[in-house]
């Protein structure tokens, strides 16, 4: 048969999908797809080719079948063997129908056969992929699609549970509200998938493409997204509780009220990322960029942020209560209103953050970079913020009541109106702060806290330790300093105008160039707002340092000046009745009308002091000094204050350093022990062992020479010093009495370690001299190690003691390496 009348006995079937219409076409119209031309339909249907019937014998036909049906079967297995050896496999489902010339027959894999469940629902796959291109609603669960080429097919409401897409080409494609549990699409082209509303519970997406995919409110819990990229794709309100993100690309996603509850977002990149309303709880974000990411609203209970880079993020009205953000990078980020409470910040970045009404309540900021942050009306109570760098940090109106700031950097920060009650500052640099505006620090501490130039104008400091403070320059008018400890704190040249010192503990305090009064305005209600009621108990500046104070008409009535420096202090017209002004020093001081009735000035040093109008018939002035070198004083009444047998003598410098009367001065009829302090004790070095005056080596020596010598002299620690028989002991001690102007008895007594009284020696000491007690072992070694006690008698009173804990060299030796390898 020649080819021409091949094809003539062939004709075209038309059969249409929907409605079952058929018709014979002539055989032009073999491989196209018609539309179904029954107006109820409207489906389409392909043309195929069919043979037309012969007219022939039956026994012809009996005889002609068989070959018929040979030779298609053989045409079938070379056409699919051909395919699979070709690799043209992989298009046998096409994603849209191809022109009439390209079409080409799906052919039937055993495999795939096997995991489908039969060949009825592949040809179905293979028939709807053929003609319509859509798998939508169909029952797909199990079926192995991978590596195929499905890009646009529409897969809407299909069921795909636990399907094999592997490495399919799926871009464009519809999943919407399709079910694809536990599916594998891992490797598959996803770019511009629309997933919106699918349930991919447990599904694997490990290194998908996800390129601007629409999966708004789908459902990605507990998914395997590793490594995926979905950069610009839409997640909202969708569901990636437990999801698996490491190393995946969110750039630029849309992902606002989505839940990333628990999920681990490990090295995951989130950069210009929109995230506001986002659920967060336990998430895992260490080592997440999140640079320049839409947080806000977003709920991040707990999260890992530990080093994670968060430049430029917004936060605001976030909830990160307890997260982690250890070293976090949070630089110029948005954090208004947002919740950090309990959260670990520390040695986090937050350098030129907006955190205005923030909750930092408890939060952990320790050596937190906070520079330039705005914190104004923030809660951080009881916040951890030591050595935190918040320098010119404004913090107007925040309340940090019982957060401990220690050895923080508050340089030129602002705290007006703020609250730090109990607050611990203790060694905080608040140079140059602004704390005005009634900034609250009741009960503070700010011992040893640098505070040059810092404004406290009206701030409440109300049983505030500020224990040796430098407080230079700075301004305290109308500060509320009642009950405060200022004790060794340096107020040089500080304003206190106006300023509550009632009850105040200033003793040993620098108060050199203070002002009072400012601008010659009179304080007449100090009696009642400063030193109402107050005694020596009550309000002590011994040993003050008020050289060159203004203290001009200031109510210092009882007030205890023992021993202070009031040398060029303006005391014009101060009330200084009762005050106690005993050796203290008065050197070019002016007086001019003050009232200084009842007032003790024993043994004080009025050189060149001017006592212009001063009453002084009700003076108590016994041993006072350069009397006759103070100005302007009435005659009569010193005359009768100061009769020339009383004069006193002339002065010279004791070994301590002080000023003491020697030669004719007679002994006081009353003393004052205030105390004895031994300040070193310890085997005398080698060098002023042979020496039988070791005292004398102290004298005229400054504090710190002194110190420096004993650390020479003895041999000690502070567990105890190391004893040899026939060595020499050595107790460095001073007293400190009144009237400083004489020299009093002492007794010395050493008891070995039986208590038992081995040593008597009687010596003299001046007001604070040093002075250097010595004993020297019994040659017996049993005699030699133990407790020995030192004691010191006035008048056969005890004044002191000191226990001298006595080891063999070995036991000293020992606790020295002891102490070494604990160090």
């Amino acid at each position: 048969m020649n080819s021409k009348g091949k094809n003539s006995d062939l004709r075209g079937l038309y059969s249409c999908t929907g409605c079952g219409f058929r018709k014979v076409l002539p055989q032009k119209y073999i491989g196209r797809t018609l539309q179904c031309p029954n107006p109820e339909c409207g489906e389409a249907g392909l043309v195929v080719a069919a043979k037309k019937r012969q007219q022939s014998p039956a026994a012809r036909g009996k005889s002609v079948r068989p070959v018929v049906v040979v030779l298609l079967l053989l045409f079938l297995v070379t056409a699919v063997g051909y395919m699979v050896f070709s690799g043209q496999a992989t298009t046998l489902f096409a994603t849209s129908l191809p022109g009439a010339t390209q079409q080409k027959p799906l052919p039937f894999r055993q495999d795939l056969l096997d995991k489908v469940g039969n060949g009825e629902r592949l040809r179905e796959i293979s028939e709807r992929l053929q003609t319509t291109g859509s798998l939508q609603g169909l029952d797909l669960s199990g079926v192995d699609l991978s590596t195929l080429d499905l890009r646009k097919v529409d897969f809407r409401r299909s069921n795909l549970t636990g399907a094999n897409l592997q490495k399919a080409n799926l871009a464009e494609a519809d999943f919407r509200d399709c079910n694809l549990t536990r599916a594998d699409l891992s490797f598959a082209d996803l770019r511009g998938v629309n997933m919106q509303g699918a349930l991919l519970t447990e599904a694997s997406l490990e290194k998908v493409n996800l390129a601007g995919a629409q999966l708004g409110k789908a459902d990605l819990s507990g998914t395997l997204l590793k490594q995926a990229n979905l950069r610009g794709a839409d997640l909202r309100e969708a569901s990636l509780a437990r999801a698996i993100l490491q190393d995946a690309d969110l750039s630029a996603v849309d992902g606002r009220g989505a839940d990333f509850s628990q999920t681990d977002l490990g090295g995951t990149r989130f950069q210009d990322a929109n995230l506001t309303g986002i659920l967060l709880d336990g998430a895992d974000l260490s080592t997440t960029n999140l640079e320049g990411t839409d947080l806000s609203q977003a709920k991040l209970v707990g999260v890992e942020l530990s080093r994670a880079s968060l430049v430029g993020v917004v936060l605001v009205k976030a909830d990160l209560s307890g997260a982690r953000l250890y070293k976090a990078d949070l630089q110029g980020a948005d954090l208004q209103e947002a919740d950090f409470s309990s959260a670990d910040l520390s040695q986090a970045n937050l350098h030129g953050c907006r955190m205005q009404r923030g909750i930092y309540v408890g939060a952990n900021l320790h050596g937190a970079e906070l520079g330039s942050v705005n914190l104004d009306h923030s809660l951080l109570e009881g916040a951890n913020m030591t050595q935190a760098n918040l320098a010119a940090s404004s913090l107007v109106g925040s309340n940090l009541s019982g957060a401990n700031l220690t050895n923080a950097n508050l340089q030129e920060v602002l705290l007006a109106g703020g609250k730090m009650d109990r607050a611990n500052l203790t060694g905080a640099d608040l140079s140059g702060a602004d704390l005005s505006g009634g900034v609250s620090l009741i009960e503070a501490n700010l011992t040893k806290s640098f505070m040059k130039g810092a404004d406290l104008t009206g701030a409440n400091l109300l049983r505030a330790n500020l224990t040796g403070a430098k407080l230079m320059e700075a301004d305290l008018g109308k500060t509320n300093l009642a009950n405060a400890f200022l004790s060794y704190a340096d107020l040089t040249g500080a304003d206190l105008l106006f300023a509550d010192l009632n009850n105040a503990d200033l003793k040993g305090a620098n108060l050199t160039g203070i002002n009072l009064t400012s601008q010659g305005q009179i304080l007449s209600r100090l009696k009642t707002t400063l030193f109402d009621d107050i005694s020596v108990i009550r309000f002590d500046l011994r040993n003050a340092d008020l050289s060159g104070a203004t203290l001009a008409y200031a109510d210092l009535h009882g007030v205890d000046f023992s021993n202070a420096d009031l040398s060029r202090c303006d005391l014009t017209e101060a009330n200084l009745s009762g005050a106690d002004l005993r050796w203290a020093n008065l050197t070019d001081a002016k007086l001019h009308g003050a009232d200084l009735s009842g007032a003790n000035l024993n043994d004080a040093d009025l050189n060149r002091a001017d006592f212009t109008g001063v009453d002084l018939t009700k003076v108590r002035a016994d041993g006072a000094k350069n009397l006759d070198k103070a100005k302007n004083i009435d005659a009569s009444p010193a005359a009768a204050l100061f009769p020339p047998a009383a004069a006193p003598p002339v002065a010279q410098q004791s070994r301590a350093g002080k000023v003491s009367a020697r030669g004719s001065v007679k002994m006081a009829a009353e003393v004052k022990i205030w105390g004895l302090e031994v300040e070193k004790i310890g085997v005398v070095s080698t060098g002023f062992a042979e020496q039988d005056n070791l005292s004398s080596q102290f004298a005229g020596l400054s504090e710190v020479e002194s110190t420096l010598l004993g650390h020479r002299m003895f041999i000690a620690n502070d567990f105890g010093i190391p004893g040899r028989q026939g060595e020499k002991c050595g107790v460095l001690f001073f007293v400190n009495f009144m009237p400083s102007s004489t020299r009093i008895p002492l007794e010395i007594r050493w008891l070995d370690p039986r208590q038992k009284l081995v040593s008597r020696t009687m010596v003299e000491s001046g007001y604070c001299e040093r002075l250097v007690a010595s004993l020297t072992f019994p040659a017996e070694p049993e005699m030699v190690f133990g407790a020995w006690q030192v004691q010191f008698y006035y008048k056969n009173e005890k004044i002191g003691e000191k226990e001298i804990k006595v080891l063999s060299p070995q036991q000293y030796q020992a606790r020295l390496r002891s102490g070494q390898e604990r160090g």
